[in-house]
């Protein structure tokens, strides 16, 4: 009896993995706007919102269906930006984003996280402190005389770790 009840319960437990949620479609930072637009809307200021023609917008990276029509897009007031492949850029109106979220030729969603600059710590936690005064090396080095030259190559979209 007990190896019977085993056996059904991983056969009740891999169909409701086999079932995904809707939300599956949705990042972290998605999830808890949504949440927050029910219990705490006020938290949602804090995320960055990008002000056009008197229209609040939350930027968003979204992975989009080889058949996608972009009315409904147009319908609701999103902004499309880059087009690289199937991974676009939106902008998405603020008081719109549940029913975009509702959209079918969408299969994944990733808002726009709020960078912040930490540039007053940043010397300290990679070091460069430690390098410029010496610490463990032979002599400081302070990057005087140095000559540093950036060849920028581009981004390539197609990458598979993209």
């Amino acid at each position: 009896m007990e190896k019977l009840n085993l056996v059904l319960f991983l056969l009740l437990l891999s169909a409701k993995l086999q079932a995904q949620p809707d939300n599956v479609r949705y990042s972290a930072n998605l999830m808890q706007w949504l949440h927050n637009i029910e219990v705490a809307p006020e938290k949602n200021r804090s995320v960055g919102l990008y002000k056009t023609n008197g229209i609040e917008y939350v930027s968003a990276f979204i992975k989009v269906s080889n058949a996608i029509d972009e009315t409904p897009f147009n319908k609701l007031g999103v902004i499309v930006g880059t087009k690289a492949g199937d991974v676009w850029t939106v902008r998405i109106p603020k008081d719109k984003i549940v029913a975009f979220t509702k959209l079918s030729d969408i299969e994944y969603i990733e808002l726009d996280r709020p960078v912040r600059q930490q540039m007053d710590s940043a010397r300290y936690y990679t070091h460069v402190d430690s390098v410029t005064k010496g610490i463990g090396l032979n002599m400081p080095y302070t990057g005087k005389g140095v000559v540093v030259g950036i060849s920028d190559m581009g981004f390539d979209y197609t990458h598979p770790a993209f």
